[in-house]
């Protein structure tokens, strides 16, 4: 190890490990035995956050072995980089590739070595290294979460063994059992049955060993007195109750422990799984899952962990009341983190694997080795545990409710809060079949009464009350949107437009483009902020405002309205939407689709009306309409991408977003719409981006954060995917003409609404520079790296609520289909309109002149730029727009 790891005399190690760990005499006897310096830390420099990396600085240190857990202490509140470090060996638990990009933060010159190995085997038998970021700076990208137990020492072979059958040795890729095969294993413990059953022969050697026993019969002389302790040349192997699996070039990767995956209601579960992916929560810093007993002994998952101190951590703090105090480290302030950690894993782990309890803690406990002290962990209080008590007095059925679920609940706190679900307080399956019987016996003890409170219970009507149960729309069970689509159907059944969405950010330039708008909401607060707002629409009686929701039914506007608006309008323009890309399908199934449905309903009332849909190509977001457009792009018969006319039965499954998903089943609906005679177009715009005329753009999009990151970086990534820029006004002129001058096929055919030419990352990013902001391109990975470090470091990037997306494989992630727009370009043609339109390097000027202007972005600090930025016309809207609908 020391001619691999250039330890020589020179060296300076550290000595961190506690007095009864044994590691203790690697960290003493490696040292001494190179002849090099040994450094030992005070208990002040390792108790004090931030202080033990200035001491290591201060040191000169170049040689450290830590457990994750103590370098987890080391990056904690560091304020100090250590360049000195050279190599850093960890041993003792799971390292995990956000420790090691946190030490890279901490030393750039340190080569990190994972060891593998137990105080059975003679500690360390294995290793695999992670170079300086001054060697491979993109090393870490291509690895996975769990850093490998790698490849053996000089003389250890790490086998990976059937679990069902120990003759098999596993294929690569299987999980199995990790055996260890070493001449230098202990020789067993004091019990000899647990000595028999975890070291065994090794039943894949020959039974004859071809090796001379040198010690019993040296080559000369008689035997010496170390023989009378000899037990002869032994072929063993340790079995160390790991899970692994090889790796394709032959290295293991652990997976987890044998003994760490646990039953519970007969389920089987991972303990390391779950500490893992909760470990890739941007504001957790070290976490570890137990199982513990409830009141009633049952078993149950509880997760410790230590928040991430930032800035960021803020933007989570639950206000304080007289009640809450802090108990045993564990702080109210963190129930709404504690909210977002199990929505976090709710997305990647089954019901089953959630925690029932997370408990903040402000550090973890460790033992004299280092590592978690486990039992030392306290008892979760249940009070303290869980999400914000809604501090509302609850209502009767509320109390009676809330005394039901403390009767059922193991740890149900007090008060039960009246906005968390059943399961996040500690409920399953078993005990929901308990409250339902509860339910039933106390409220509805009719099979009808019941199914009519859960279906009320169920839909998710996004806060929107009914005004009684006869005109709520029924709602599904958790179906996919795919099946939801088969279930839903119609109701039978110079131009006045009713406009839906106007105070959107896109609906209020539609107000320009037509003539005579009957609209639902508060307009002028939308369109004031976009710089679209005529007094005079409504003077001349060009413009009505009608009160109405569309979530609810008749979107809200009640019997006489409706039964008016029917028999005026003659053109639907279906054009408002809630748009959120975390919600789930559910919670925007009312608005978005059974919006859609109401707006097809009022099409054909009182008479055959057009009706324009405003859609959206995260319809259309799945690796199968890439793969298409890919193929297409290939074929000489193509049109260059996908058509307007397909069926979008591609992206049935695989849509990741609950909007996408709403507007993939709204589109549906409106093929079926059109197949029985209804006229319109379905609008499908890209990214919309600010108008081309007053540059007056929406800064709550993620292509204008990925644009403030990087100048706040200073670096872009070199990413060549096209990106569908179009400019509001475009697809503003573009949806007022499919509403007045639809084409002759309008049968909620397909208006694809595109940039031509498409602009690329590469060629909206590289303006950053040409108009003298200090930025540089640099390969992804090393983007990537660069951005992590930085918001580890400053806290404060316009990429930080989307650093999951960004991080994760940004130029896959954002690879879109090229799409076709025949529709669109004749419907442009017939009306004499200029059918291309795009980005421009001009008009990026543009955008980042008012962006500047509109204090989003920091003015440019180059002091020669290729390029200046443009003055604005005057009287050009200098104010940030936010989103406020589609």
């Amino acid at each position: 190890m020391g001619n691999r790891f250039l330890l020589t005399e020179t060296s300076k190690f550290t000595m961190l490990s506690g007095i009864a760990h044994d590691p203790i005499q690697r960290d003493i006897f490696t040292p001494l035995f190179l002849g090099a310096e040994l450094h030992v830390p005070t208990a002040e420099d390792i108790g004090t956050p931030g202080r033990l990396a200035e001491w290591m600085d201060d040191s000169k240190v170049t040689v450290t072995h830590l457990t994750p857990a103590m370098g987890q202490l080391l990056s904690a509140q560091a304020t100090r980089q250590i360049p000195s470090l050279q190599n850093a060996f960890f041993v003792g638990d799971v390292l995990t590739k956000r420790d090691c990009l946190r030490l890279q933060a901490l030393a750039p010159n340190v080569q990190i070595i994972n060891m593998y190995g137990t105080t059975e085997t003679q500690r360390a038998v294995s290793y695999f290294a992670i170079p300086p970021l001054s060697v491979d700076a993109t090393f870490l990208a291509t690895q996975k979460d769990i850093m490998p137990a790698g490849e053996g020492m000089i003389d250890v072979q790490l086998l990976v063994v059937n679990r069902s059958d120990r003759n098999v040795p596993c294929a690569v890729g299987e999980v199995g059992e990790i055996y260890v095969r070493s001449g230098g294993l202990a020789e067993g413990y004091l019990d000899t049955e647990a000595t028999a059953e975890k070291f065994v022969s090794n039943w894949f050697s020959p039974s004859t060993l071809p090796w001379r026993d040198t010690i019993l019969h040296p080559p000369q002389g008689l035997a010496g007195p170390e023989s009378r302790h000899w037990k002869g040349i032994r072929d063993r192997m340790y079995r160390s109750g790991d899970l692994g699996r090889y790796l394709p070039d032959g290295r293991v990767e652990c997976t987890g422990r044998a003994d760490d995956q646990v039953k519970i209601r007969g389920f089987r579960i991972e303990l390391g799984e779950i500490d893992t992916l909760m470990s890739q929560h941007p504001l957790v810093r070290e976490n570890v899952t137990l199982v513990r007993r409830d009141k009633d002994e049952e078993k149950i998952l509880v997760s410790y962990f230590v928040p991430l101190q930032s800035s960021n951590l803020d933007g989570f703090a639950s206000e304080l009341t007289e009640d809450d105090e802090e108990v045993d480290g564990k702080s109210p302030k963190y129930r709404r983190l504690i909210k977002d950690i199990r929505e976090h894993l709710k997305k990647k782990l089954p019901s089953y694997s959630i925690p029932s309890l997370f408990v903040p803690l402000h550090r973890m406990p460790l033992n004299p080795n280092g590592k978690i002290d486990k039992p030392a962990l306290p008892f979760p209080d249940t009070a303290h545990a869980h999400a914000t008590v809604n501090r509302r007095t609850a209502s009767p059925t509320e109390q009676t409710m809330r005394t039901i679920w403390a009767s059922i609940l193991p740890n149900a706190p007090t008060p039960i809060p009246l906005d968390e679900s059943f399961f996040d307080l500690g409920g399953h399956s078993i005990l929901a079949t308990r409250l339902i019987f509860e339910i039933r016996k106390i409220f509805v003890p009719t099979i009808t009464g019941l199914a009519c409170a859960l279906d009320a219970l169920r839909d998710p009507d996004f806060g929107i009350a009914y005004a009684d149960a006869e005109t709520r729309p029924a709602t599904p069970v958790k179906a996919s949107y795919g099946q939801d689509y088969e279930t839903l159907d119609f109701k039978s059944g110079a131009v006045t437009v009713f406009l839906t969405g106007s105070t959107g950010y896109l609906g209020a330039f539609r107000l320009d483009r037509v003539r005579k708008v009957i609209c639902v909401a508060r307009l002028r607060e939308g369109s004031n902020d976009r710089g679209v707002w005529d007094e005079q629409w409504f003077t001349s009686g060009r413009l009505e405002v009608v009160v109405g929701d569309l979530g609810l039914d008749l979107f809200g506007m009640g019997d006489e309205v409706w039964s008016r608006v029917a028999a005026e309008a003659d053109v639907i323009l279906h054009n408002g939407a809630l748009v959120h890309w975390v919600y789930p399908y559910e919670r925007l199934r009312a608005p978005n689709v059974i919006g859609t449905l109401t707006a097809v309903e009022l099409a054909s009332t009182k008479k055959q009306k057009l009706l324009v849909f405003v859609s959206s190509t995260s319809a259309i977001d799945t690796e199968h309409y890439v793969r298409l457009s890919d193929s297409l792009a290939q074929s000489q018969d193509s049109r260059g991408g996908i058509p307007e006319d397909d069926d979008l039965d591609g992206a049935k499954v695989g849509l990741k977003s609950g909007y996408g998903q709403s507007k993939w089943v709204s589109e549906k609906l409106l093929f079926e719409a059109g197949r029985r005679g209804l006229r319109g177009h379905i609008v499908r715009p890209g990214y919309i981006v600010g108008d081309s005329h007053t540059a007056v753009t929406n800064t709550d999009d993620f292509i204008w954060r990925m644009v403030k990151g990087c100048v706040q970086l200073g670096l872009v990534p070199d990413i060549n995917n096209t990106v569908n820029m179009v400019p509001v006004d475009h697809v503003a002129r573009c949806t007022a003409l499919a509403a007045v001058e639809p084409l002759p096929n309008a049968a909620q055919s397909v208006l694809h609404i595109t940039a031509v030419p498409p602009p690329t990352f590469n060629n909206i990013l590289s303006s950053l520079a040409e108009y003298g902001f200090p930025t540089q391109q640099c390969e992804y990975l090393i983007w990537r790296r660069k951005l992590e470090q930085h918001v580890m470091e400053a806290q404060d990037n316009a990429l930080f609520p989307l650093l999951h997306f960004v991080l994760d494989d940004l130029p896959t992630s954002t690879k879109a289909p090229e799409l076709d727009a025949t529709n669109t370009m004749a419907l442009l043609h017939s009306q004499g309109q200029q059918c291309t339109f795009t980005v421009s390097d001009q008009l990026m000027g543009r955008y980042l002149a008012w962006l500047v202007g509109a204090g989003f972005l920091p003015a440019p600090s180059s002091s020669a730029p290729n390029k200046i930025l443009p003055q604005l016309a005057n009287g050009a809207v200098i104010k940030a727009a936010g989103r406020s609908g589609a």
